[in-house]
């Protein structure tokens, strides 16, 4: 009797153990399907980027530091082993002064949570987010 129980406790640990693994296997070829997406993707975004010669920075708006990638960098007449981080002041020095007051705003907008959003008939506006 205890030999099989024993044994019977064995053989449902052995089946637990194969349905882990079962899932295990399809979880990793869930990711190993995922990686070759996004590394797709990020193939895409480069071509484009490159392409057409855009840059691509990202800002934090606590600290208004700019980001900066090497593209963006020459853009702006930047060495690439320049510093990573730019103010915010680096940026509106570049910007046309006739523009310069309406990107300050709307940079504020959208520190606020705001965004541009477009409306019905091609008009825009800010909407919070």
């Amino acid at each position: 009797m205890a030999l099989a129980l024993l044994g019977a406790t064995l053989v449902g640990g052995v089946i637990v153990a194969a349905r882990l693994v079962e899932s295990r296997q399809r979880q990793l070829a869930i990711i190993r399907r995922r990686e070759g997406e996004l590394s797709q993707l990020s193939w895409r975004l480069e071509f484009a980027l490159a392409s057409s010669n855009i840059g691509v920075w990202d800002v934090d708006l606590a600290t208004d530091k700019l980001i900066w990638d090497a593209r963006t960098k020459a853009l702006f007449g930047r060495q690439e082993d320049e510093r990573p981080f730019y103010g915010l002041d680096d940026w509106m020095s570049v910007v046309h002064p006739d523009d310069r007051a309406r990107a300050v705003g709307q940079h504020h907008s959208i520190a606020r949570g705001e965004a541009p959003v477009a409306g019905r008939g091609g008009s825009w506006g800010w909407s919070g987010t």
